[in-house]
């Protein structure tokens, strides 16, 4: 093969590699294990369309990053572009909207968001008040809709079922008969608890509350966004 064929085939591959990079970067951005949201801040902001970060909550303030919440597919950050995905809580790709952590809200069009859930940076973003969710009606919205699934680093002892919430160790009351439940679906949450009914691995429905939340904020379960 000589060097001009070698050449033209070598541009194509890398052509075709870019495009798939760029396909697979605006199927979503969801979270897979706990320390993907190390700032869970008070709740999520919906986002429908491009925003620009902000240092402060004033538009004269220095633009931090502007996010797209429909990336061009020749937007990578291997060309030195910002990649939107990986900035993002979490995307609905099929419904064009995106969600950031919420972390403080100043009560006049501005909200404080976690933009970078790595490195734990924030900014502040012009919304109305009305894009931003508490943790519990984010939940409602989507986990009672579609269900939740647990983070891939939750230990066991967080996936077991219990017949009511609980404070102290002495109080917990397993449901009994449980085995691994691998589909869960939200009825009600109360506190840092939720209601669920789950299917488990016989396939047989049970009853009962998991935690979904620490009390120190940490979320165990995410809704699955569809």
């Amino acid at each position: 093969m000589d060097f001009i064929a070698y050449n033209f085939i070598m541009k194509k591959f890398l052509r075709m590699s870019l495009i798939i990079f760029g396909l697979l970067s605006v199927c979503g951005a969801d979270p897979f294990y706990t320390y993907d949201i190390k700032n869970p801040g008070i709740g999520v902001v919906e986002l429908s369309k491009d925003t620009t970060i902000y240092a402060k909550p004033d538009e004269s303030s220095p633009k931090l990053i502007m996010l797209e919440i429909s990336p061009k597919i020749s937007n990578m950050t291997m060309m030195g572009e910002n990649n939107s995905d990986s900035y993002f809580l979490a995307r609905v790709p099929a419904k064009n909207l995106a969600y950031l952590v919420a972390t403080d809200d100043n009560e006049k069009g501005w909200i404080e968001v976690c933009w970078s859930q790595k490195e734990n940076l924030t900014g502040w973003i012009k919304t109305g008040s009305e894009n931003m969710w508490s943790w519990s009606d984010f939940y409602d919205k989507w986990g009672i809709k579609n269900g939740v699934y647990f983070f891939k680093d939750v230990p066991p002892e967080d996936k077991k079922l219990y017949a009511q919430p609980f404070e102290n160790p002495e109080d917990k009351k397993p449901v009994e008969n449980f085995s691994y439940a691998y589909k869960v679906r939200p009825v009600v949450l109360k506190g840092n608890w939720m209601l669920v009914r789950v299917l488990d691995i016989n396939n047989v429905e049970k009853i009962g509350y998991l935690r979904w939340r620490e009390d120190d904020g940490k979320l165990l379960l995410f809704p699955l966004l569809k």
